[in-house]
């Protein structure tokens, strides 16, 4: 009997300083992971801050149904880049968030689900190529936009691919 009391005794201490081993490096990794996620988080909170929230709806005087696509998009060189995009399930009200800046806005019926604008699908865009200025932070209201059941041509060529 006293030959096993010590080798028992020795499994005691070499566990508990593994514990004690895993124990810290749980804290640790804890703290770092915490820290990790704390500056992300500053960093989307900023980003929020400075987006602007453009408001709007999308009506049609047809009894089409479907997803809609409304989009903002800026032109940098010569080129359109969609800024934020969204997905309606059927037309009504939508909200995109923009940076500051100057954008377009238009909406498309995407009968197929593409996310292509077609030749063949139904659009509009707010105004009459209207920009919309976004400030830094807030919120752009009555960006409207009809789409007509006939085809008509808008700023934004067939083919555009969000």
């Amino acid at each position: 009997m006293k030959t096993l009391k010590p080798i028992r005794i020795g499994l005691t201490r070499g566990a508990s300083a593994d514990f004690n081993g895993m124990c810290i490096a749980f804290l640790l990794i804890c703290f770092v992971t915490t820290g990790c996620v704390m500056v992300k988080l500053k960093k989307e909170v900023n980003q929020g801050q400075a987006s602007t929230i453009l408001v709007g709806r999308v009506s049609t005087d047809f009894p089409g149904k479907g997803p809609v696509v409304v989009a903002a998009y800026a032109m940098h060189q010569g080129k359109r880049e969609v800024e934020h995009y969204s997905i309606l399930h059927d037309f009504g009200e939508f909200e995109l968030m923009v940076r500051e800046g100057n954008y377009y806005v238009f909406a498309y019926w995407d009968k197929n689900s593409n996310l292509i604008y077609d030749a063949d699908e139904p659009a509009g865009q707010y105004g009459d190529i209207e920009m919309v200025f976004a400030p830094a932070g807030g919120v752009v209201p009555e960006i409207n936009i009809a789409i007509p059941e006939k085809v008509q041509n808008i700023d934004v060529p067939y083919g555009f691919e969000i």
